[in-house]
């Protein structure tokens, strides 16, 4: 056989070399292009084109030009900012940056309460359009008081030049935000609020993955050879084929390999055929680079690009969190109910709700309607308690007005006059701030409102019912009734979205046994008669007991006198707010009216030492009228049951004592 010129090999698969060789570069070098690509890719999502960490959004500038009756944007003593800057964001939390030229106050509120809050005034509303924020001013009054401490918001802050505000998202339900200055000087209306942006780029692994995959591929692909020189193809079948040439011993060893027996494969699970005779070193070269070339059963030939891509692969993909898991927070636990029942008898410290509960978003839906959050009972009832205390320790009722009112007020002040010339009368129930064991707070958004607290401190022996109630957005809560929960009754539970609850008309009936104004005018009338009368519209009570064992004692050791009485219910001082089982707590205050006579003409009268000292005089020879307050406390069933109205609270103090 002839050799071709320029000494080049052939063989019968010659002709595949060349176009394998060109085909494996091009494969290689698109992958290399492919994995450049999805690189550059993935790297440029996480850095280059990374969207910026926050968002922005400012009032835009006042306009020259103002609607006609609007006060110029800017000029208003009010700023609110509502709810729609919260959507400009997308309904994630927005930090609220302000400015003004010297020192402002911020409050947070609800929308309607913010908004009765402003009433009539001239004021600015900044709120959300797309992803912008707009400025419309409404004309109104030019001078608001100043809202700080006001009951009425969530939470107030005080600053001078700049202050930032950090608005949740779950708390900007129903909320909005206010801004004043002194109340007369412009409201700040420089605005901006951020939020934090979307930075999540989810094919930016996969493609930093995938092109570092296709870049060892194509790497592998254009570097590795075949094993072995380039010749023609060493496989068997094709050699046997060849023809012999004379002389050149390929005819014997063909025939040497044909008759030598095949050899079981050894533990390796490889084939080694016994050649059995002793070649020169050049047929010994030449069977083992045949050899090289033969795959041998039971071994998988690897290419070392594919399993470095394959390490490669693990360790970028080794812990990269999903997105689910990234996203997916932990579902925070659920506080326990805060209003549980509180006895007079057996008062239990498990009924106070726990301050560590954190509460969950559940708990924060269900109570977003309601007038009063938990940080707003605690300042006000803290403030109610200084303000008291501090008037009880004085003796003065000067500061009362502040934060009591109505009945609260008046046997307060006249219980201070009467100590003030009998110092052994008897001092007023200290008002406790807390713990609160129960609590009943209206939902509405009209005026007035009343909220019930049940409080008990160390120094007390029973618990406390308080009723607050508040005339108007821009007043503060005031005590109207303290009274102390009878022995032996229990606290009604509030209504089902506890603690807060419905006010109901206290002249109608509708699902319940009796009207408030009617079970009001009962126990009156038991307490006029002059003896426990218990009927279906009054249970037993210790009041009932106590008051009129009290009056029969007063008649028999004033022999010369004649004395006679009257309860009559005080219907402005009456409040109801609708419980759990549908029934109805009533607070409500009596006149007690007595009238002591000398039975005989030019008769004498000896008063006692606090009747004295509101009278100014200690013995009179005309009649004497003596007026005393009761406050109560009573539960109405709901329509349907056969128990009687029960009063679970009572006080009574003197008010006063004119003669004729």
């Amino acid at each position: 056989m002839t050799r071709p010129a320029g000494g080049e090999h052939t063989s019968d698969d010659g002709e595949n070399t060349v176009p394998m060789t060109m085909a494996r570069r091009i494969g290689a070098v698109a992958l290399i292009v492919v994995a450049a690509l999805a690189l550059l890719a993935g790297i440029g999502m996480r850095t280059w084109w990374l969207p910026p960490a926050t968002l922005s959004a400012s009032v835009p500038a006042p306009s020259s030009s103002t609607p006609s009756g609007s006060t110029p944007s800017g000029s208003a003593p009010v700023t609110v900012i509502d709810r729609g800057v919260v959507d400009a964001a997308g309904g994630k939390d927005v930090t609220v940056s302000v400015k003004g030229s010297g020192a402002f106050v911020l409050a947070q509120g609800r929308a309607a309460d913010v908004e009765a809050w402003v009433g009539p005034a001239a004021h600015t509303t900044i709120t959300g359009r797309g992803d912008a924020l707009a400025a419309t001013p409404t004309a109104g009054e030019s001078r608001v008081p100043d809202p700080s401490g006001a009951d009425l918001f969530v939470t107030t802050q005080r600053a001078t030049g700049e202050l930032t505000h950090v608005w949740t998202a779950s708390e900007s339900g129903d909320r909005a935000l206010l801004l004043t200055a002194d109340g007369t000087a412009a409201a700040p209306t420089d605005v901006t609020v951020s939020w934090d942006n979307d930075q999540s780029t989810p094919w930016a692994v996969p493609l930093i993955v995938l092109g570092a995959i296709a870049l060892v591929a194509g790497l592998a692909l254009l570097v590795l050879r075949r094993r072995g020189p380039a010749g023609p193809s060493p496989r068997r079948g094709r050699h046997a084929a060849l023809p012999d040439e004379p002389g050149s011993g390929r005819a014997e060893r063909a025939t040497t390999e044909a008759t030598t027996p095949a050899v079981p494969p050894t533990p390796t699970g490889t084939y080694r055929p016994d050649y059995g005779t002793e070649r020169t070193a050049g047929e010994r070269t030449g069977a083992s680079m045949r050899r090289s070339h033969v795959l041998r059963p039971g071994v998988v030939p690897v290419v070392g690009g594919t399993l470095v891509a394959g390490v490669v692969a693990t360790g970028l993909l080794t812990g990269v969190p999903t997105a689910r898991a990234a996203e997916s927070p932990s579902a925070p636990a659920s506080p326990a109910s805060a209003s549980a029942a509180a006895s007079a008898s057996a008062p239990s410290s498990d009924a106070a709700p726990s301050s560590d509960a954190a509460p969950s978003s559940d708990a924060a839906s269900a109570t977003a309607g309601v007038a009063l959050q938990p940080q707003q009972v605690d300042r006000i009832m803290g403030s109610v308690a200084s303000v008291v205390g501090k008037a009880d320790v004085a003796r003065s009722a000067a500061a009362l007005p502040a934060r009591m009112g109505g009945e609260a007020l008046a046997e307060r002040t006249a219980n201070y006059r009467i100590r003030a010339k009998a110092p052994t009368y008897r001092a007023p129930s200290t008002i406790a701030a807390g713990p609160v064991l129960a609590q009943m707070i209206t939902t509405g958004a009209t005026w007035p409102r009343t909220v019930v607290m049940v409080t008990k401190d160390d120094a007390s022996t029973v618990p406390q019912i308080l009723t607050l109630t508040q005339a108007s957005p821009r007043e503060n809560y005031r005590v109207v009734s303290a009274v102390g929960l009878l022995p032996g009754t229990t606290f009604p539970q509030a209504g089902s979205d506890e603690p807060a609850v419905r006010p109901l008309d206290p002249a109608r009936a509708d699902g319940l046994t009796t009207s408030p104004r009617a079970a009001l005018s009962s126990l009156a009338s038991v307490l006029t008669a002059g003896r426990p009368a218990y009927t279906r519209a009054i249970a037993k009570n210790r009041f009932v007991d106590q008051l009129v064992a009290g009056q029969a004692a007063a008649v028999k050791a004033n022999p010369s006198a004649r004395i006679s009485g009257r309860h009559t219910p005080d219907a402005a001082q009456t409040r109801v707010l609708q419980t759990a089982d549908g029934g109805a707590l009533v607070i409500g205050a009596l006149d007690n009216a007595v009238t002591v006579t000398p039975k005989v003409s030019g008769g004498r009268l000896t008063l006692r030492s606090e009747l004295a000292a509101l009278a100014g005089v200690k013995e009179s020879r005309t009649p004497v009228d003596i007026r005393y307050g009761e406050s109560v406390v009573l539960y109405v069933p709901a329509a349907g049951s056969r128990e009687a109205v029960q009063v679970i609270g009572a006080a009574q103090e003197l008010l006063s004592v004119t003669r004729r």
